[in-house]
């Protein structure tokens, strides 16, 4: 045993008269425990401001809210707001799931870049290390065996309980005890790394040790294991304190059985049945909640709240100061949206452990979706600041300033291309050394792109009134027009200052570009040159000076020397940009080598018909063709290497009209089949047309000009018969290009969209398209890929092509989203045809589920046939209702009303309701009669 706390304590008190601060217990490593507070290691008090922050304990396995908050945000917030310690529950799937936490739940990568790939260890890896170097004390508190729900034992031997633990198979006490001292020793260097909370809520079967008659299974006494447990961590880390909660349920005829409780609120059995676990390393942590989490029949009393604090009393106050005792967790919606007693229940609590001298305890919780006490944040992710006064009056002060800290004003303006706006911070009255905490929220103003978030402690010295600033940095990389703002809030005001007003500040960022708009579309540039052996000229229309809406401009080619038909292929069209998008557009016209000719032919390119805003830039343009024809005697024509691609079909009879694609096709002089000589038709430079002659036999397709020469691969077969083409048939057009409907729909889960581009009408020649993705109710990055290409077909193709757009199922959601798929920009001369936007509608792969809350149930006994009608909310989209080990057939009456019907064979228990992502339980069982 340890030197007793009465001597260590009179020692303390000496050393605290001459020295005015207490010394660390000559036997304890580390933190340690005296007259029912927490000291370091230097004998410096650690007041136990706390809140806990849960995620790693349920499915997700890492923190809540990562969809919608930065990991380091959210840390530098607590602090902020006040609190100096948190605790973070962990399960076994947490040290031992190698899924990525991005995989596991959707995690906003902007935010959380940092995070994604990561194992939910190293996440808690980063957490843990995170907290520590922002000076907040951390407590891990080992939740469950199970991220499903909340198992009333540190072990599971049940094998139908075994698809609740990570490997699906026993998890031993050795097990547990394994797992803390993991944690224990992993954590070891981390300064601020104090406790270990060694289980959670132990209940059910779950005895305190010997005296109930009916529970002789020793592996359910509960002192016996948090010893065994206490003694692994403390082997592993001595410089931690142990934690360790009570039980529920009066079972050994010693206690007072009138008392109802929560799980984890009982400790009368440590008067007469003490846990051997040295004081200076052992506190008491209480759960206790009010109306919104269990209604106790004491709530109803004629006397409520006045009644609460004999209870509180009984089952842990009487142990302080020889303990501290620390609840764990306490809280409620405090009012909004719980039951209205919730509010009267957390004031007398305060008012009991402010009388009790009792000031430390982890409020349950930080963040909102806790569905029976919300959190310090409201579902809009505000602060709920009735709660955290009711904190900080618990916390108190322990200085004797009487400064106020405020703002010196309620708000501020700044340029956007200015870099940072400065606030100024006053201090008055008091004369002892004060600190207060400030922190950023964004409104309109984005956190992280139209200003770097911000959160610290200013600090004044003991005499020091002068006034301190902070200075945060305002982005101009993406300017905007109008103004936006953000608020900048003071919390947390320590040594007794108090927060004056304003103690909040509004920046209103003046943005520092023209109002947005449409912009200006043009032509590239107002000439253009190519060569006739060139094959096509690309012509480029920018969008600049603005990116607002959707807009669109035709194109027109029109005859100047150059004629269309002969000298170039007639083109028109539209370009379409997407709101945002300010990529340049092109269109091409083929230019026809077909009948050589020397010097220079013009034809015209015009932009015309504006549409959604924009202004019309360079909007004519003349394009030059150089001819490649001699000139005279003294010049000579270009040739160029021919090359066959490919050519269809590849047999006939005499007549057959042969397709040949590749390049260099311009100013053939022959062409042949085995050895004898074809008609032929010169298409444009990359496609050839050939009649198979009479008499001809199979062969290559030999291909020459006057300087060079090509043949097939393979050779063309003649075959006898007629055929039904001949030479004189003349080339099929182009074809027309359209997505082959107009509306795909796609599961989320199958993770991509696939849809179809048809080409009819005709495949001659090459034609290509342009597609790509625009948004809709489905968000490019969070819903699907945004996607963009080109399709091509080849001379002769007619073969429908499609386009692949990747779904993203990291985070599954309800009902369906659509995006939209448009065409543009052919070239080959084909058209673009109807449909040619198609929409896609992706089917969400979850549905949408709310955490069930039980607020009451009757009758709370009976035999088996019992209809037992449950109050509360969440309980529409309910799966599966359990008493006990045994389902239960059950009618959801309303979403705040349900009936459970109490099967043959169930024996007592607590009645379980689940839907395909939540869980909850009655407080205390059901007893069958």
């Amino acid at each position: 045993m340890k030197t007793s706390l009465k001597i260590r304590a009179l020692g303390a008190l000496i050393v605290a008269a001459v020295c005015g601060a207490l010394a660390p217990a000559a036997d304890a490593a580390g933190y340690y425990a005296q007259q029912g507070k927490i000291y370091d290691a230097n004998g410096q008090q650690v007041p136990i401001r706390g809140i806990s922050h849960y995620g790693f304990n349920a499915n997700i396995l890492q923190p809540q809210y990562l969809w919608s908050m930065g990991w380091k945000e959210q840390i530098a917030q607590i602090k902020a707001l006040g609190f100096n310690a948190v605790r973070l529950p962990y399960v076994p799937d947490t040290l031992y799931v190698t899924t990525p936490v991005d995989q596991l739940s959707y995690v906003d990568p902007g935010k959380n870049p940092d995070l994604i790939g990561k194992t939910p260890l190293q996440v808690m890896d980063m957490w843990m290390a995170e907290a520590d170097r922002q000076g907040l004390y951390v407590m891990l508190d080992f939740h469950s065996v199970s991220n499903d729900r909340q198992y009333p034992t540190w072990f599971v031997d049940n094998s139908a309980d075994f698809g609740l633990i990570y490997n699906s198979s026993a998890y031993t006490v050795d097990n547990w005890i394994r797992d803390l001292k993991f944690v224990a020793a992993r954590y070891a260097n981390l300064q601020h790394f104090f406790a270990i909370d060694i289980y959670n809520e132990p209940n059910g079967i779950v005895r305190w040790s010997v005296g109930d008659a009916n529970m002789t299974q020793t592996k359910n006494y509960w002192k016996d294991a948090a010893e065994k447990a206490a003694a692994g961590v403390l082997a592993a880390n001595p410089n931690l304190m142990i934690f360790v909660q009570g039980i529920n349920g009066n079972w050994d005829g010693v206690e007072n059985s009138n008392i109802p409780m929560n799980y984890g609120e009982d400790f009368q059995p440590q008067r007469y049945q003490p846990l051997n676990i040295a004081a200076d390393k052992l506190v008491l942590s209480p759960h206790t909640y009010g109306p919104d989490v269990y209604v106790k029949s004491t709530f109803s009393a004629s006397n409520f709240p006045a009644n609460l604090a004999a209870d509180w009393e009984t089952l842990f106050g009487q142990f302080y100061p020889a303990h501290p005792v620390i609840p764990g967790e306490w809280g409620g919606r405090y009012g909004v949206g719980g039951d209205p007693r919730d509010v009267a229940w957390q004031n007398a609590f305060v008012d009991y452990m402010i009388g009790k001298g009792m000031r430390d305890s982890f409020y349950w919780c930080y963040t909102p979706n806790s569905g029976d006490t919300g959190g310090i944040l409201d579902d809009n992710l505000q602060v709920r600041t009735d709660k955290m006064a009711l904190l900080q009056k618990l916390w108190g002060s322990s200085g004797t300033s009487a400064a106020s800290i405020a703002l010196a004003s309620s708000a501020y303006t700044v340029s956007q291309s200015a870099g940072s706006v400065s606030l100024s911070v006053n201090r008055s009255g008091g004369s002892g050394a004060v600190s207060v905490s400030y922190a950023t929220a964004g409104g309109t103003a984005v956190s992280g792109t139209d200003f770097t978030p911000k959160s610290g402690t200013l600090n004044w010295a003991a005499g020091d009134t002068a006034a301190k600033t902070i200075s945060i940095p305002v982005s101009n990389a993406t300017p905007f027009s109008g103004s936006k703002t953000f608020t900048v809030s003071l919390s947390g005001a320590s040594s007794g200052a108090s927060l004056a007003t304003p103690n909040v500040a509004s920046v209103t960022i003046n943005g520092s570009a023209a109002a947005a708009s449409a912009g200006t579309l043009a032509l590239g540039a107002s000439s253009y040159t190519v060569a006739q052996s060139g094959g096509a000229l690309t012509i480029s229309v920018a969008r600049s000076g603005g990116s607002s809406g959707a807009v669109s401009v035709k194109y027109a080619t029109s005859n100047g020397t150059a004629t269309a038909g002969s000298d170039y292929t007639a083109a028109s069209g539209t370009l379409s940009w997407a709101s945002g998008d300010t990529a340049s557009k092109s269109f091409s016209v083929a230019v026809s080598n077909t009948t050589p000719f020397s010097g220079s032919r013009t034809f015209n390119i015009t932009l015309s018909g504006i549409a959604g805003g924009a202004t019309l830039g360079t909007a004519s343009a003349t394009a030059t063709i150089n001819g490649s024809g001699s000139s005279g005697s003294t010049s000579t024509t270009s040739y160029a290497q021919p090359y066959i691609a490919s050519f269809a079909p590849a047999s006939g009879p005499a007549g057959t009209a042969v397709t040949v694609s590749g390049t260099g096709f311009t100013g053939l002089s022959g062409v042949k089949i085995g050895s004898t000589a074809a008609t032929f038709q010169v298409v444009g430079d990359t496609q050839l047309k050939i009649t198979v002659p009479s008499g001809a036999s199979s062969g290559q397709i030999a291909l020459s000009n006057p300087k060079y020469a090509a043949w097939s691969g393979s050779a063309f077969t003649v075959t006898t018969g007629s055929s039904s083409t001949g030479s004189t048939t003349a080339p099929t057009s182009p074809g027309t290009l359209a997505f082959s409907s107009s509306a795909y729909t796609a599961s989320q889960s199958s993770g991509m969209a696939t849809l179809s581009v048809a080409r009819g009408t005709g495949s001659s020649g090459a034609v290509s398209i342009k597609y790509a993705t625009v948004n809709g109710t489905a968000v490019a990055g969070t819903d699907y890929t945004a996607t963009s290409g080109t399709l091509n077909w080849a001379a002769g193709d007619a073969t429908a092509k499609t386009i692949s757009v990747p779904l993203s199922t990291a985070k599954a959601f309800a009902g369906s989203k659509a995006f939209s798929l448009n065409l543009s920009t052919v070239s080959g001369g084909a058209t673009i045809g109807t449909p040619a936007t198609a929409s896609v509608t992706i089917n969400g792969a979850a549905t949408s589920y709310t955490q069930p809350y039980i607020a009451t149930f009757s009758p709370t006994s009976g035999p088996a046939g019992t209809v037992v009608t449950l109050t509360g909310n969440g309980y529409s989209g309910l799966s599966k209702v359990t008493i006990g080990s045994s389902s239960a057939s059950f009618k959801v009456v309303s979403d705040t009303q349900l009936q459970v019907t109490i099967p043959a064979g169930a024996s007592t228990g607590q009645i379980a309701l689940f839907n395909p992502k939540y869980a909850a339980w009655t407080p205390t069982s059901f007893v069958v009669k």
